[in-house]
């Protein structure tokens, strides 16, 4: 193992496009299976592998972890391109990462029924986690008949229907403060 650069994020970005076999000190290493490591072999940061296209996937370890580690992840974010998943298990345990799906979109939607300033915020982000929940189905065609009934129905849910209104009073106030603004602006310029 070659040591090299002096920085998390230099290393980081030779992973990502492929070098194997550098490290930064005992801190941050790849290893020759497309792994990342943060700290010794027990804590696997991130994960470079394919999809049933042959395509560039990365994996990311979406649990918790120390302030530098969380640097380290930071880098690896910025240093990552295409398609990228936030997951909990990098070695693809289907059904634990799909749980986590679920259980994202479970909470983000609880607290949209219980905010009173961020709820739309929260749909958009069930949306997004829902989306890339099919996105990760997709990728590593996994048998959509093995999940939970639950699952499947928040995979197939249409999170917007039901906040549909909401929505539309958000994108006639975004219009009206924007008339608002084109109006102080054409005031100011006739002074």
């Amino acid at each position: 193992m070659r040591i090299f650069g002096s920085n998390y994020q230099a290393l980081a970005h030779r992973w990502a496009y492929g070098d194997e076999g550098y490290c930064y000190g005992h801190r941050m290493y790849t290893g020759s299976d497309g792994v990342l490591y943060s700290y010794g072999s027990h804590y696997k940061l991130a994960k470079r592998t394919v999809d049933k296209n042959g395509n560039t996937v990365f994996l990311v370890n979406s649990t918790g972890s120390s302030v530098t580690t969380a640097r380290q992840k930071r880098c690896v974010m910025n240093a990552v391109y295409g398609t990228v998943f936030e997951i909990p298990s990098i070695d693809l345990n289907h059904s634990e990462n799909i749980s986590y799906y679920c259980e994202e979109i479970t909470n983000l939607l609880n607290k949209a029924k219980k905010a009173r300033t961020r709820h739309d915020e929260y749909i958009i982000d069930a949306v997004r986690f829902q989306d890339e929940l099919r996105l990760y189905i997709d990728s590593f065609k996994v048998d959509k008949r093995k999940l939970t009934k639950a699952n499947r129905l928040l995979l197939t849910a249409n999170i917007l229907s039901e906040f549909n209104t909401t929505l539309d009073s958000l994108n006639k106030a975004k219009e009206k403060a924007d008339r608002e603004a084109e109006l102080l602006l054409r005031r100011k310029h006739k002074k």
